[in-house]
C-alpha cells in the first residue's frame, strides 16, 4: 500500500521535482557542456564545471519544486488540452449535455 509518508513516496517526489527541472531547463545544460569543453583545452581547472554543474543540479530540484508547487503543470497540460481534439470534443459534449 502507498502511503503519502513513506520514504519511498517522498524519494520519488524529490526525484520527479529533480527530473522537472532538469527537463524543463535542459538549454542550460549547453553553457556547462562548452565549459566543461573549453577548460579540457586550456590551462583551466575543471573545477568551475563541477561548480556550475553542482548550482545546475540545485537549480534544476528547486524549479521542479516550484513547478509543482505553484500547480503549473496543471497550466502546462491545459494548454495541451486546448489543441488536443479529443479534449474539444469532449468539452463540446459536456457544455450541449450528452455525457
Amino acid at each position: 500500500m502507498i502511503t503519502l509518508s513513506s520514504y519511498k513516496y517522498k524519494l520519488m517526489l524529490w526525484f520527479t521535482y529533480f527530473e522537472t527541472g532538469y527537463g524543463k531547463t535542459g538549454y542550460i545544460k549547453i553553457f556547462i557542456y562548452l565549459l566543461g569543453f573549453g577548460s579540457a583545452f586550456s590551462d583551466t581547472s575543471l573545477i568551475w564545471t563541477f561548480i556550475a554543474a553542482a548550482i545546475y543540479g540545485v537549480f534544476c530540484q528547486v524549479f521542479g519544486w516550484v513547478w509543482f508547487d505553484k500547480e503549473l503543470f496543471a497550466y502546462q497540460a491545459e494548454v495541451g488540452n486546448q489543441h488536443n481534439p479529443l479534449a474539444k470534443e469532449l468539452r463540446n459534449s459536456m457544455k450541449k449535455g450528452k455525457v
